[in-house]
């Protein structure tokens, strides 16, 4: 755990949240954040140890303070501590969860989070809506083609014939939220 700010410069990020532009600061959030731990797309679980607190809470507060306590990671760890589980939280703050079966069966299952399509991008959205946390997630899907054939060798594929694999540094859904959410209230009295 780093505590150490990593000299990033929030003035864009403070300026979009001062003209409630939600949308393009959640974006900037993300990007602050992936820029910090020299990321392009998506973090890992490594990746999210490797943010530095004082980063972390200053994104937070940032939020918190021009929504008016209505966003932020501390909001939406509140609201997570609250809820029984992931999916009443999700739906408390505005997103989904849906199991997505592959072409393998209930075992090739993944959680995918989305947020709500028809939620605003301003103050009326549920409160722990922004930052939306679950794009810092993801992973890099490989299609491989399934056969039950065992005796073809020609990647010949039945009905619904590909499935996902997702490389190991892989890190999404429900548990990459929660993940992030408990390394941020770890670092949220610096």
């Amino acid at each position: 755990m780093s505590d150490n700010n990593s000299k990033v410069n929030y003035e864009k990020l403070q300026r979009l949240l001062a003209d409630g532009e939600w949308e393009k600061a959640d974006i900037e959030t993300r990007t602050i954040l992936l820029e910090i731990v020299k990321r392009r797309q998506w973090m890992r679980k490594q990746d999210i140890k490797k943010l530095p607190g004082l980063d972390l809470v200053t994104c937070d507060r940032l939020w918190f303070q021009y929504s008016k306590g209505h966003f932020g990671f501390g909001v939406q760890a509140k609201i997570l501590a609250e809820q029984k589980n992931f999916e009443d939280f999700a739906q408390a703050i505005g997103w989904s969860v849906k199991n997505e079966i592959g072409g393998r069966g209930a075992w090739d299952s993944v959680d995918r989070i989305y947020r709500q399509e028809k939620t605003p991008y301003d103050l009326t959205a549920p409160k722990g809506h922004l930052p939306l946390t679950f794009k810092l997630g993801g992973g890099k899907s490989t299609s491989k083609p399934y056969t039950d054939d065992t005796d073809s060798d020609m990647g010949f594929s039945s009905i619904g014939g590909y499935y996902d694999k997702w490389s190991k540094n892989s890190f999404f859904g429900p548990k990459m939220v929660e993940f992030f959410l408990e390394y941020f209230c770890q670092n949220e009295d610096i």
